[in-house]
């Protein structure tokens, strides 16, 4: 991301940003708790360090953007897609990416090539989420649901269907998933 200028920290908790579009700008430290970020397109944003708990993404498309530190606890990200997304450290708990269906149409979170190293995602529900190329190294799992997502490694060599007993991550260890259905993939 390209060194911006120093501004002042944003600050509209509750702010109505629905059907928005936000590039290449600054929001280090901004405080958006409670914001309704339903159907936004978000590219090359740095929210780091951002209050984003209890916000709404309904459906939102979030690019090239840069996380990193940001505390989204409660907040509801179903339907929304994050493509290179920087999430190290961020506060994920209690986030919910679960499927939803509108109109007979199942939807549900997706990622793609994102960063969730150290990230806190206890009692996070990632069910039926599609994570391909996301990198959750050393992040706090416990608790989490991953019943029925698909997780597939950036070298495309398997999709791991994750479904551990009860679709939650033990609450009393810092793991990783450990109950996984492989499913090799043909290159042709």
């Amino acid at each position: 991301m390209p060194e911006r200028p120093d501004v002042p920290a944003l600050n509209m908790p509750g702010a109505d940003l629905q059907g928005t579009e936000l590039t290449d700008l600054d929001y280090r430290h901004a405080n958006l708790s409670g914001a309704d970020l339903a159907h936004t397109k978000l590219r090359n944003l740095d929210l780091s360090n951002a209050d984003l708990s209890d916000t709404g993404w309904y459906h939102a498309l979030v690019k090239d953007t840069v996380l990193r530190g940001a505390v989204m606890r409660n907040a509801d990200v179903r339907g929304s897609h994050f493509s290179r997304a920087d999430l190290r450290g961020a506060d994920l708990r209690d986030l919910n990416a679960a499927s939803t269906t509108v109109d007979g149409k199942r939807y549900g979170m997706s990622m793609t090539d994102s960063d969730l190293r150290d990230a806190d995602l206890r009692g996070a529900d990632m069910s039926a989420a599609l994570l391909w190329g996301t990198d959750f190294g050393g992040a706090d799992l416990r608790g989490a649901n991953f019943r029925g997502a698909a997780i597939v490694d950036k070298r495309c060599v398997a999709i791991r269907v994750v479904h551990p007993p009860g679709g939650a991550v033990p609450s009393t260890t810092r793991t990783r998933v450990s109950t996984q259905t492989s499913i090799p993939l043909r290159r042709e």
